[in-house]
This record gives C-alpha cells, sequence and structure tokens, in this order.
C-alpha cells in the first residue's frame, strides 16, 4: 500500500536532518536518490540528480539538508519504490544513510482523461441506454389505446 502521492513533473522537496551524537567530525557530502520498479528494484525507472552539500556535522550539532527532485513527465503513472540516499565521510571512512524507502504512487494531474474516468463515463453511458431502451420504452408501449372507431349511431 502506498504511502503517498507524488505528481509528475513537479518539485519534490525532502528535509534531511542529521545529528551527530558521537565523537566523530563528519563530512555531509551529498544526497541522491531512485525511482525503482516496485517488484524488482534492481531495475531502475529514474535516476535523481546528485545533491551536493559538503557541510561539516561537529559532534553534538544537527543540520538539515534541503533535496528537491522531480520525477520525469514521461514515467507510467503506477507504482514505484522510491529511495533516498545521503553520503557522509570522516578522514578514513565513506557512509551512506538511506532515509527514505517506501512505495509511492506516481499520479499525472496534466491528464484530463484516464482510464478510470473513461470506465465511469462508459458505466453511465450503459446505464443511461438501459434506462432508455428498457425503462422509457416499456412506458410508450403501456400507453392508453386510442379509441375505437367512432360508432355510427
Amino acid at each position: 500500500m502506498c504511502s503517498e502521492d507524488y505528481a509528475l513533473a513537479e518539485p519534490i522537496r525532502v528535509i534531511v536532518n542529521l545529528k551527530n551524537n558521537g565523537v566523530t567530525v563528519y563530512n555531509v557530502t551529498d544526497c541522491m536518490g531512485s525511482l525503482n520498479d516496485v517488484d524488482d528494484f534492481s531495475h531502475y525507472r529514474q535516476n535523481f540528480t546528485e545533491r551536493n552539500f559538503n557541510s561539516t556535522l561537529y559532534p553534538g550539532y544537527e543540520m538539515n539538508f534541503l533535496y528537491v527532485f522531480g520525477i520525469y513527465d514521461f514515467i507510467d503513472p503506477a507504482e514505484y519504490q522510491l529511495a533516498l540516499t545521503i553520503f557522509y565521510e570522516t578522514d578514513s571512512d565513506y557512509y551512506a544513510s538511506t532515509f527514505l524507502n517506501e512505495t509511492i504512487e506516481v499520479v499525472d494531474h496534466s491528464r484530463v482523461m484516464d482510464f478510470q474516468m473513461m470506465t465511469i463515463i462508459a458505466f453511465f453511458l450503459a446505464l443511461g441506454f438501459f434506462f432508455y431502451k428498457y425503462v422509457l420504452s416499456k412506458k410508450a408501449s403501456k400507453a392508453v389505446p386510442a379509441d375505437k372507431k367512432k360508432k355510427n349511431n
């Protein structure tokens, strides 16, 4: 089940909060993400642009990082797996933390008619046809018959 809907070709803003509770100084280098097939995570649909931060996070401090990305407008509206990862390092090691990894629904608000809307319209057209064909035609056949020829004296 999806937790959120994301629109095509609209900027998506995510704020990442990092807090350094340790004694080591970290350099927060960058952030990036990907949109993956919901059934096969190894199948990438879109990679999001890397955003460089190069910010130093000292022990006892916390920082917020804004990551803005968008989903291509030619991606098919469907469920996908969204993964966003932030990267940081010390003088001797490199780290990565995936802070968002969930199933999302990609929607296209620009479409006037989608399959669901066409199905609803087809249903009501069929219902209207049924009503016209069977209900109104039966009423017409039950109309009062015309008077028989007037009798001559």
